[in-house]
């Protein structure tokens, strides 16, 4: 490359130096013949400073080419390293490693522990070997008094399932007394009675031995004085429901704006108290967190009063609370889950027609309500069409939809093509509707352009346009 450029300059200066020459000698004005050797002189330090910049680029390029080139930067590094903590319970639940280590600890074997939790002991074995996951809450503090764990042990049980004792429950705070005086399985059930509880074993206590004495264990009423405090100072705080209410007070929601962000259709009937209703499920108490908008420790908060919380060692989990710490939104929470071989929470997939609608929903920052209003189209049959309760839908529907969202003509075009329509230039009905689409005409104006060309009106919206028999107003001169 070297001798290249010095050839090449070498070259150019005989050329200039040849020009230069044929000009000076010739009958030309001296002051030009000046004005040229002066240009001569001067392209030739130029050239000779260009070529030094040249090698000295030259040398610094194979100074970098040289380095290590920098690592690409992975987005989910974070995540990644903290989902490194479940990758030795892939094959087994991190609850069925916990079991194990606290029954060989405590030296029972299988049939002990599950004749003492009353638990068949096939599906105790099946707990035990990963095939039977997602056990409820009943299930894992049966587990406990089964090993006779105290109370702390129970509450890291507990946890490793993904539940959590709640100060504001009924039945978690006589079940934490029961753990605490070490009572059995019986005596607790007798207990939970005395409340008006269902039992939690559901014993035959006549038939059992242990368990004669219950009635005169259960005369001791000085015993129950803990609980009964207890329960007194939870109905002084605030629940689940009216820790979700006074949020959505704070934040100044209403309940149509939080269902459509959490895409929950009966989240009006979970926060009305007068429907006696059970705690919902955890993944609804984390969509209504998204719902709401809240921070990672204001849903932890949340799910603390509903009885769960978030596990370490839960894949899902683990990926959730980094979603909430970063405060990323249900579209994106999706993505990552799904990144990570995991079933989405919201369900919003960009390949599905209600998935559009919803995401183009939020982009766009409109409530269902309005939407609703806008295509013509009744507020619970829209929402319905989120949820997806209503999946086939005809073209005029998909149409009013796109209406009712404000869309371009491309945007339309995409969305019928999600539904498996698609608008044919033929057709006088879809070529109506694409030149009202390009000229961005309301629904009445539509209406009005398809009578015109013959055809039902889409939105049958009463549409009065200019008559043009009317008289028009007297035009100036100047006009």
């Amino acid at each position: 490359m070297k001798l290249k450029r010095k050839i090449l300059l070498i070259l150019l200066t005989l050329i200039a130096l040849s020009n230069s020459l044929i000009i000076i000698f010739s009958d030309i004005d001296v002051r030009l013949k000046i004005l040229v050797g002066i240009a001569l002189i001067i392209s030739i330090i130029l050239l000779r400073q260009l070529s030094i910049v040249r090698t000295r680029c030259d040398k610094l390029y194979r100074k970098v080419a040289k380095l290590p080139k920098p690592p690409k930067e992975d987005r989910y590094k974070e995540l990644k390293d903290r989902l490194s903590i479940c990758e030795k319970c892939e094959n087994i639940p991190y609850l069925a490693i916990c079991i194990k280590s606290f029954q060989e600890k405590k030296g029972y074997n299988n049939a002990q522990v599950s004749d003492r939790c009353w638990i068949d002991s096939s599906n105790y074995r099946k707990i035990l070997t990963g095939e039977r996951t997602n056990l409820d809450k009943e299930t894992v503090i049966k587990i406990a008094y089964g090993l006779t764990m105290t109370l702390e042990e129970a509450k890291e049980l507990l946890h490793s399932a993904g539940y959590s004792f709640s100060k504001f429950d009924k039945f978690d705070i006589i079940i934490q007394y029961c753990l605490k005086k070490n009572y059995d399985p019986g005596q607790t059930d007798e207990i939970l009675f005395k409340f008006n509880l269902h039992p939690l074993f559901d014993l035959k206590y006549k038939e059992i031995e242990y368990n004669k004495g219950l009635a005169e264990f259960l005369k001791r009423e000085e015993r129950f004085m803990e609980i009964q405090y207890r329960l007194s100072q939870c109905k002084k705080k605030q629940d689940l429901i009216g820790y979700i209410n006074s949020f959505q007070e704070k934040k100044g929601y209403k309940n149509a704006e939080v269902s459509d962000r959490c895409r929950i259709s009966n989240y009006h009937k979970i926060v009305n108290r007068n429907q006696k209703r059970k705690n919902p499920d955890k993944k609804t108490v984390i969509k209504i967190a998204y719902g709401l908008t809240m921070t990672l420790e204001e849903a932890q908060e949340l799910l603390h009063r509903a009885g769960y919380s978030f596990s370490k060692f839960d894949k899902f989990d683990t990926i959730i609370k980094y979603c909430l710490e970063k405060e990323y939104d249900p579209g994106l929470t999706d993505d990552i889950l799904f990144k990570f071989n995991l079933h989405p929470l919201f369900d919003v997939n960009k390949q599905d027609l209600a998935g559009f609608i919803y995401s183009f929903q939020l982009k766009k920052g409109y409530k269902s309500a309005e939407v609703s209003e806008r295509c013509c189209i009744d507020l619970s049959y829209y929402r319905k069409i989120l949820t997806r309760e209503i999946t086939n839908l005809d073209k005029k529907t998909v149409i009013k939809i796109a209406y009712g969202l404000t869309m371009t003509l491309e945007e339309t075009k995409i969305l019928l093509r999600k539904a498996g329509y698609s608008f044919t230039e033929t057709d006088p009905f879809d070529f109506y509707i694409m030149l009202c689409l390009k000229e961005k005409c309301d629904p009445g104006a539509t209406d009005a352009v398809l009578e015109m060309g013959c055809h039902k009106p889409l939105f049958d919206i009463k549409y009065v346009p200019v008559n043009k028999y009317a008289p028009k107003p007297p035009m100036s001169k100047e006009v």
